[in-house]
């Protein structure tokens, strides 16, 4: 059985005041977002805070607000895959945007699925999505960065029980504690 819940709603005062930019994820346990902090060791740029660590499945833009109640059914709605493994083990880079990141070196089956089925919702409802660029999964390390293409000695072992709806929160600062918060999650069994 799998749960929805709000555990970290976004204060109305940051929701009201700017538009937040939306998007569902793959969130790390807490131990796993430390695994991937450790990679930024050897990483110059501008770091992803460890609370912000995800995997994007599909980025959402800024919403209207009336908009929220389907998008939250979505994910309640979403049928899910059990809870399965990621071994993140290619590290590299977009080099046209500056972005290093590591993931998967082939999207897991149930990860594809999860991406089809979520895109096919959001279609259904007529929700824009990002679908520009190809699914690639992956979490970025940081910013303004290119690293060279490796495969990590030991690969960051990911057991994926999380899947939610976050915002961005306007005018967060950077090393204060996150930029993201999660409105609603679902819980992989």
């Amino acid at each position: 059985m799998s749960i929805l819940s709000d555990p970290t709603p976004v204060p109305s005062a940051i929701a009201a005041s700017q538009p937040s930019r939306l998007f569902y994820a793959l969130w790390p346990d807490a131990e796993t977002a430390g695994k991937l902090a450790k990679l930024q060791e050897n990483l110059a740029g501008r770091h992803t805070h460890p609370n912000d660590m995800h995997l994007t499945l599909a980025f959402l833009g800024i919403q209207p607000e009336e908009n929220q109640p389907v998008l939250h059914a979505i994910l309640r709605d979403l049928p899910l895959p059990e809870a399965f493994s990621l071994d993140l083990i290619e590290l590299n880079s977009f080099p046209n945007i500056k972005v290093s990141w590591v993931g998967p070196n082939t999207t897991p089956q149930p990860l594809d699925q999860l991406w089809r089925m979520l895109g096919s919702s959001l279609d259904k409802h007529e929700i824009w999505w990002d679908k520009k660029i190809p699914f690639r999964p992956h979490v970025t390390l940081a910013r303004k960065v290119v690293a060279p293409h490796s495969l990590l000695r030991e690969p960051v072992c990911w057991q994926a029980r999380r899947v939610v709806l976050a915002g961005s929160v306007p005018g967060a600062v950077p090393g204060g504690g996150g930029k993201y918060r999660v409105l609603a999650e679902r819980r992989l069994f």
